[in-house]
This record gives structure tokens, C-alpha cells and sequence, in this order.
């Protein structure tokens, strides 16, 4: 009901903004030129109209209560019914739009393999590389976010499922414990000993393994980039 009204009384603040727009024109048409203050005055009109307009608007925001976009979230409050349809658990929707959201549609950014200075040749395997690599610290972040005071632990299953399922597509058979372990020391390795690590990571790109060109910005950008899935995650469990 409160919603409607809102609706109701933006239209006409809409329509009394519209009205007074075309009076200023009418006024300026008639006397602007005429008059020194004419410009002045219709442009007091065209103000009088946006905050008409403008206070419409808020008494719509103000009846109209949260968006309905704001329900969307990642985690359903009622894991018994799906977020898509009665056919995929809620949790399998979940992991799959963390998969897609932070791992499949994520790149290294302004570390592209251009700027790393990685031969042409090795691209592909670069490449590969990366995704292995986010994939684990996506992992890594839901485990460490998955409390038990949260919704998330049973989408750590399902997306400890997806991964494997990726992994097994891309012809990698990994027991998924021995990937959440690996992961994990991976991942304790990049914040413990982050200029080691990148220099390792990067070792198989590079004619000197010690070569320490990008090196410190490499692993930078990685717990950056760690840092950041975590705070993603840990987002969507608020509220």
C-alpha cells in the first residue's frame, strides 16, 4: 500500500516539475528577453522544479522500503529452496556464482604477462597458472570464511565439488582434500613469505629463477587479490 502511494505522489511531483518547466519556458518566451532579470528568473523556476522533482523522489525511496534487489543475495536464508530453481541446491547456485564471479571473470589486472615480461611461447601455460592459482585462493577464502556461525559450510562442499569438477574437465586428478591442504600451505606461503613466493611462482617464466624483475609487485597484487576474495565472500554472509 505505502509503496503504491509513493509511486502515486512521485508521478505528481513528476508532473508539477513537468508543469512548472513549461511555465519558465512560457515566461522566458514572453518576457525573458525583454526583461534584465528574465534570464534569472526562469532559471529560479527550473530549481523550483528539481526540488519538486527531487522531493518526489524521496518520498517514493522513503514508502517504497528496501529495493527489491537488496533480497538478492548470494546466501538463501532458507537453504531448503533453491535461488535459481527446485531443481539446484542452493549452495551448488552459490559456489557456482563465486566460481563465475571471482575466479572465471578475474584476471592478474595490471600484472599481465606482457608486463611480467613472459615469453611469448609460455603464455598459454602462464595462463593456465592463473586460473590454478586464483582457483586457490578462492578456496582458501571460503574455507577461512565458512564459521560455523555462517550459512557458508555447506557451500564450501559444493564448491570443493565444482573445483574438482573443473579440474577433472581441464584433465587434473587431484583428491580435493590433498587441493585444500595444498592450498592452504600455497596461500600461508604467499603471506608469510611474499617476495619468495612470487619469485617462485614466476621462476618457471624466466631464463634466471632468481631474477627479481616485478617480483615485489607480483606479490603485492596476489595478496591484494587474496585479500580481496575474502572480503567478497565475507560480505554476503552479513545482513
Amino acid at each position: 500500500m505505502l509503496q503504491r502511494l509513493g509511486k502515486v505522489l512521485y508521478w505528481l511531483a513528476c508532473i508539477a516539475a513537468g508543469l512548472t518547466i513549461l511555465f519558465a519556458g512560457f515566461l522566458y518566451s514572453i518576457e525573458g528577453y525583454a526583461k534584465k532579470d528574465g534570464l534569472a528568473l526562469t532559471i529560479a523556476f527550473f530549481v523550483i522544479a528539481f526540488v519538486i522533482w527531487l522531493v518526489g523522489f524521496g518520498i517514493r525511496y522513503v514508502l517504497s522500503g528496501p529495493s527489491d534487489a537488496s533480497t538478492k543475495s548470494w546466501v538463501n536464508p532458507n537453504p531448503t529452496r533453491s535461488v535459481t530453481d527446485s531443481s539446484t541446491a542452493w549452495e551448488d547456485t552459490y559456489a557456482e556464482r563465486i566460481y563465475e564471479g571471482l575466479v572465471a571473470s578475474d584476471d592478474l589486472g595490471d600484472m599481465t604477462p606482457e608486463r611480467l615480461r613472459i615469453p611469448t611461447a609460455a603464455m598459454p601455460r602462464y595462463f593456465e597458472k592463473a586460473l590454478s592459482q586464483r582457483e586457490r585462493m578462492c578456496f582458501v577464502a571460503l574455507m577461512s570464511s565458512a564459521g560455523s556461525e555462517t550459512n557458508l559450510p555447506p557451500v564450501m562442499g559444493a564448491f570443493s565439488k565444482l573445483l574438482s569438477r573443473k579440474l577433472t574437465a581441464r584433465g587434473l586428478q587431484i583428491d580435493i582434500d590433498e587441493l585444500a591442504e595444498a592450498s592452504t600451505q600455497d596461500v600461508g606461503s604467499l603471506l608469510k613469505n611474499p617476495f619468495y613466493w612470487a619469485q617462485d611462482w614466476l621462476a618457471e617464466f624466466r631464463n634466471d629463477p632468481k631474477d627479481n624483475y616485478m617480483v615485489a609487485m607480483f606479490a603485492d597484487h596476489c595478496q591484494r587479490q587474496f585479500n580481496a576474495y575474502k572480503r567478497a565472500i565475507g560480505e554476503t554472509t552479513k545482513g
